[in-house]
C-alpha cells in the first residue's frame, strides 16, 4: 500500500521514479478530519546536460624516452644486482658505498645543539651509518666522504642550512668535521653476471626491453595527465550543480574508512585524527562532493554517446583486473557473485561505464 500511495504522490509530483534517490526523512505526521497527512524529503538525481567532451584542448606530456633515460634506467638496474664487500686498505669512498662516520658539527663556533636542540640528528653522532647516495645525508658531507678511506678525518667541510632548517638554523653556515671509521664497497657485476641476474642475451636485448617498458610508462603517465585534464575541463564547463547529500555522505564514509585503513601504514595516530578532525572531514567532504559531481557528468556523456556494459563487459574488466593482481586467488565469476550478494554489482557497472565515457573523451583531445 505505502508503494502505491508513494508512487501516486511522485506521479502528482510530476517526478519521474528513475530521478528518485531516496527518501531523507518523514516529517509533521498529523491526523485531521479530512485523515492523515505528513511532509515527506526526498532526494533527487540533477538534470545534468553533457559539457563539451570532444575535442578538449590539452597540454601534451612526451609520450617517448631518450638515449639518457634508457641508459640510467639500465645501469639502475644494474646497480639493483650489487653486492657489498668490507673495504680494503686500497679502497676508496665511492658513490653507493654504505660508510660508517662520526661527525660533529658547528655554528658561530658553537656546538649545533648548543644552537638548536631539536637538530640532534644532523649535531654529531659517533657511529652513524649512511650511503653515499643523493638525499641520504647532508649532500655536502656526502661529496666530501667520497675520495675518502677508512681512518682518515676531514675538516672544514662548509654546510649551508637552507629554508627547510628549524628556525634556530634557518640559511645558517655550519662547519663539519667528519672522520671515516669503515665502510663497505658497492661492487657492481660484470656484464656476464648482470646479463644472467637480469635474464637477458645481450646488452642490446635488455637495453631494448628496458626502453619499451619506459615508453609503456610514459604514454601511462601521459594518458593519466590528458584524462586529468580532461576532467577539469569538463566540471568547469558543466558549472555547479547540486548533488544528494546521501551519495556524498556516502563517498565521505568511504574515504574516512580507508584512512583508518591505511592510518598504521602511514603513521598517523589517534590523536593526530582527533587533532585535525574538522579539516580532515571539511577535505574529504570536499573531495566526496567532487566525486560525485563527476560522476553524474560522465553519466552524462555516456549517455550522450549511448555507451552501454553488459554482463560480459563487466566480467572481462574483472579478468583483466585479475591478470594484474598476482595476488587475486578468486575467479572472475565468483567476484561477480560477490558484488551481486553484497548489492555491489550494478556500482560497479556504472564505474566501467563512467570509464568508458572518460576514455572517450581523453582519446578524442586536441594537443
Amino acid at each position: 500500500f505505502r508503494r502505491v500511495l508513494f508512487r501516486s504522490v511522485m506521479k502528482e509530483a510530476g517526478i519521474d521514479e528513475k530521478q528518485l534517490v531516496g527518501i531523507r526523512n518523514v516529517e509533521n505526521p498529523q491526523w485531521s478530519d479530512e485523515g492523515f497527512s505528513y511532509t515527506l524529503n526526498i532526494e533527487l538525481h540533477p538534470n545534468v546536460s553533457a559539457p563539451k567532451y570532444r575535442g578538449i584542448e590539452v597540454e601534451k606530456k612526451p609520450e617517448t624516452v631518450t638515449d639518457e633515460e634508457v641508459a640510467e634506467r639500465v645501469e639502475t638496474f644494474r646497480k639493483a644486482f650489487s653486492k657489498y664487500e668490507d673495504a680494503t686498505e686500497a679502497d676508496a669512498v665511492g658513490e653507493g658505498d654504505f660508510v660508517n662516520i662520526s661527525f660533529k658539527g658547528t655554528v658561530d663556533g658553537k656546538g649545533i645543539l648548543e644552537t638548536c636542540p631539536e637538530a640532534s640528528a644532523v649535531a654529531d653522532n659517533d657511529d652513524f651509518w649512511t650511503q653515499v647516495e643523493e638525499g641520504r645525508f647532508i649532500p655536502e658531507i656526502l661529496a666530501a666522504l667520497k675520495g675518502m678511506k677508512a681512518g682518515e678525518t676531514k675538516s672544514g667541510i662548509a654546510v649551508n642550512f637552507g629554508e627547510t632548517a628549524p628556525d634556530a638554523l634557518k640559511n645558517k653556515d655550519a662547519v663539519y668535521e667528519v672522520t671515516v671509521k669503515s665502510f663497505r664497497c658497492r661492487r657492481l657485476p660484470d656484464e656476464e653476471t648482470f646479463l644472467k641476474e637480469a635474464n637477458a642475451q645481450s646488452i642490446e636485448e635488455l637495453t631494448a626491453r628496458v626502453r619499451e617498458n619506459l615508453e609503456k610508462e610514459a604514454r601511462r603517465v601521459a594518458m593519466e595527465d590528458r584524462r586529468r585534464q580532461v576532467i577539469e575541463a569538463m566540471m568547469a564547463a558543466a558549472g555547479e550543480f547540486d548533488v544528494p547529500p546521501s551519495m556524498v555522505q556516502r563517498r565521505v564514509h568511504e574515504r574516512l574508512d580507508e584512512m583508518a585503513s591505511n592510518a598504521q601504514r602511514s603513521g598517523l595516530t589517534p590523536e593526530y585524527f582527533q587533532e585535525h578532525r574538522d579539516e580532515i572531514l571539511q577535505t574529504a567532504r570536499t573531495q566526496a562532493t567532487g566525486q560525485v559531481r563527476l560522476a553524474y557528468i560522465l553519466d552524462a556523456v555516456a549517455e550522450a554517446e549511448g555507451i552501454t556494459v553488459s554482463d560480459a563487459d563487466v566480467k572481462e574488466t574483472i579478468e583483466k583486473m585479475i591478470a594484474s593482481a598476482s595476488a587475486e586467488k578468486r575467479t572472475a565469476d565468483e567476484i561477480i557473485a560477490d558484488l551481486r550478494q553484497s548489492g555491489r554489482y550494478e556500482g560497479f557497472r556504472s564505474q566501467i561505464r563512467a570509464e568508458k565515457a572518460l576514455d572517450l573523451a581523453a582519446s578524442s583531445t586536441q594537443c
